[in-house]
């Protein structure tokens, strides 16, 4: 309520945007071989696979389109770091010219509750903490996320859908 109630809350949060994102967050690729020297042909070919994402990186189309350009994803995501605490990146395949694109997810789209035909179709020891699930082990194996933000008029909060989990 106070970012957007408060014009000076406004400016800090913007303030901070420009001062830790700038003109979005860029790689510098740093691949060596085994001696500890520098692939500079490897490290040229990612930078520009980085490039090439860069472009166009949101799912929703290319800036201007419905879309955010790099810097303005990155400032999303720092924003709603700061004001909610949390944010969703999901990767999504395309087969567009660069076959990935990044989805930003607000963080209290994640199922807090669940109903008992959910929790019923769960794998035997899976549990679902805060919209996360976890196997036996305690690893995350998927995220249930409401289909919209759980202010939206018309939220059906019985109705959410399940997104795999990658954890390195």
């Amino acid at each position: 309520e106070l970012y957007r109630n408060n014009s000076a809350a406004r400016k800090l949060v913007r303030s901070l945007e420009s001062r830790v994102v700038g003109c979005g967050l860029i790689p510098e690729p740093q691949i060596i071989d085994r001696s500890g020297e520098p692939l500079e042909d490897a490290n040229r070919k990612a930078k520009k696979i980085f490039e090439r994402f860069a472009r166009n990186p949101d799912y929703l189309g290319a800036p201007g389109r419905g879309g955010q350009s790099w810097e303005g994803q990155c400032k999303t995501v720092l924003r709603s770091v700061i004001l909610s605490g949390d944010v969703l990146a999901h990767n999504m395949p395309t087969s567009d010219e660069f076959p990935l694109r990044t989805k930003l997810i607000h963080g209290e789209r994640l199922a807090d509750g669940w109903s008992s035909s959910t929790t019923a179709s769960l794998p035997a020891n899976h549990i679902i903490f805060r919209g996360v699930e976890f196997d036996a082990d305690g690893k995350r194996v998927a995220y249930w996320i409401l289909p919209v933000h759980p202010g939206s008029l018309g939220n059906d909060f019985r109705s959410f859908a399940s997104a795999s989990s990658y954890e390195p």
